[in-house]
């Protein structure tokens, strides 16, 4: 379902590998339903663990930023990151994003609640 709601080119989805092993994807989703969000998108990046630390997720981030920056009908990419994640803060913030906020517990993972922190870049 996630897949197939990235089928048009306003959401792709790139994917980085290594010996034909995915290690890691970028993806610029719907942010909302309604028409009046139409020109914001939701970008999620992940790395493969054992890949962190060696510039895919820089890689990635400028591939996908680019392919927004070249969509006239997109205006805003928004990220959502797990609150406490250094290494994607610190990319994120390289690429020009801006902090925009703080939502408590919104996400439940590894048992447990979790914050979230919310980016954006204008394109």
């Amino acid at each position: 379902e996630w897949y197939d709601s990235h089928s048009d080119e306003h959401h792709p989805i790139i994917v980085g590998t290594v010996d034909d092993a995915v290690i890691g994807y970028a993806s610029l989703s719907p942010y909302r339903l309604k028409d009046a969000f139409k020109s914001t998108v939701e970008l999620s990046i992940y790395i493969h663990q054992e890949h962190r630390g060696k510039g895919v997720a820089t890689q990635l981030m400028a591939r996908i930023l680019e392919i927004a920056r070249k969509d006239d009908t997109l205006h805003n990419v928004v990220s959502v990151i797990t609150a406490g994640n250094e290494g994607s803060t610190k990319l994120h913030e390289r690429f020009g994003f801006t902090y925009c906020g703080l939502t408590p517990e919104v996400g439940f993972k590894l048992g447990t609640y979790q914050d979230t922190e919310t980016y954006a870049l204008l394109v």
